[in-house]
């Protein structure tokens, strides 16, 4: 039994070894790029400094140490949210959201439940606490809203 964990822990300590080896024999075969509009063009020196490449935004790019290319135009897929706090909030604003509709969902089920006990106690009480109990839930759900919207303006988001 002990051999059996023996070869899974040699493994894990001489792959990364060899993984270093090849990293770095990958980093230095790194040859110089043509970037159109942020993507690597398979394009010669002189057809990516040309003037069609040029209106193609082309720019011949030396390759640094890592194979990577200097200047990388990312674009932001968060849509407006350019910092954490705002990107929390609107997480947790989603999230709020949620928890609001199964509360109005809760209400309707206790109505339904009231409605249709037809004289049955149980049933009666039964409809009352859920009808209750959605009410303090919409009672945390928008003391949480407020209070996460305090906290995040506080630090300074928008």
């Amino acid at each position: 039994m002990k051999k059996f964990f023996k070869l899974p822990a040699v493994i894990f300590l001489i792959l990364p070894l060899f993984m270093t080896a090849l990293v770095g024999a990958n980093q230095a075969q790194a040859a110089p790029v043509c970037i159109c509009n942020g993507a690597e063009a398979d394009l010669s020196p002189a057809d990516c400094t040309s003037d069609i490449a040029k209106k193609a935004r082309c720019v011949w790019q030396e390759a640094t140490a890592g194979g990577s290319t200097p200047d990388t135009n990312l674009v932001n897929p968060l849509k407006g949210i350019n910092s954490v706090p705002e990107l929390v909030r609107q997480i947790i604003n989603a999230a709020l959201s949620i928890v609001g509709s199964l509360a109005l969902i809760m209400f309707i089920y206790g109505g339904f439940v009231w409605m249709l006990a037809a004289g049955n106690e149980q049933a009666v009480e039964k409809g009352k606490n859920i009808l209750l109990w959605a009410t303090i839930g919409l009672v945390v759900i928008f003391a949480s809203y407020s209070l996460v919207n305090f906290l995040i303006t506080s630090i300074g988001a928008k």
